[in-house]
């Protein structure tokens, strides 16, 4: 469960980057994973990276950021709102935000609702480093 224990307080961390090329969004309500995505996305340099452990909270970060690339889980743990609803927010704005979303979900059971609704890809955990640099860094 993410630390916030569902409160509506911004539990994000802001990865400060001199002259960070990309803003990175990480929505994921397990701790461990936001850490691992942290430390890989800083390995690549040229990232400033910004975490949430719900919609709630990323829409409060997506709305006040330049949001480049938004790595979202599927499923929160929240009950309420999910990955899907996070990705249904985002593209009703018309932004041009890249919006991946992520899943230990075997690909061809997530990745036609997350297509329909308007995902740029979809990441299977476990996922190689070279895959996440792909997605990031184009």
């Amino acid at each position: 469960m993410c630390a916030n224990n569902g409160n509506d307080d911004i539990y994000a961390r802001k990865e400060a980057a001199e002259g960070a090329a990309r803003k990175v969004l990480i929505v994921n309500d397990e701790d461990f994973m936001r850490i691992a995505l942290r430390f890989q996305l800083k390995k690549l340099g040229g990232v400033q990276v910004f975490e949430a452990c719900g919609v709630s909270d990323a829409m409060r970060i997506f709305e006040g950021q330049r949001i480049d690339v938004v790595i979202a889980d599927i499923n929160l743990g929240d009950f309420t709102q999910d990955g899907y609803d996070l990705l249904r927010h985002i593209k009703e704005r018309r932004v041009a935000t890249k919006v991946y979303m992520m899943s230990g979900m075997q690909k061809e059971d997530a990745w036609p609702r997350a297509r329909e609704l308007g995902a740029d890809g979809y990441i299977q955990i476990p996922y190689e480093e070279e895959e996440l640099k792909k997605f990031v860094m184009q």
